[in-house]
């Protein structure tokens, strides 16, 4: 259905709905699948870039710890 198909649904004209009520009890569960997959997709491409970076960080810092314990630790 086209957005000008939705705001002039008979039925709901009759029932005395305006453009907010239609809009709200028609389109948006229309949209409520294509919306919930686009938050999805974007909540799993984000969640992927997350663990290779945190990984290489731990690596980046866990070399720095180590060359301290050799190097006889903080010393004040």
């Amino acid at each position: 259905m086209s957005p000008s198909t939705l705001t002039r649904c008979c039925g709901a004209r009759v029932d005395g709905a305006g453009e907010y009520r239609i809009f709200g009890s028609i389109g948006l569960p229309m949209m409520l699948p294509g919306v919930v997959t686009i938050f999805m997709l974007y909540f799993v491409g984000t969640w992927n870039n997350f663990p290779l970076p945190y990984i290489m960080l731990l690596l980046f810092l866990r070399r720095f710890w180590r060359l301290d314990l050799l190097s006889g630790g903080l010393k004040g």
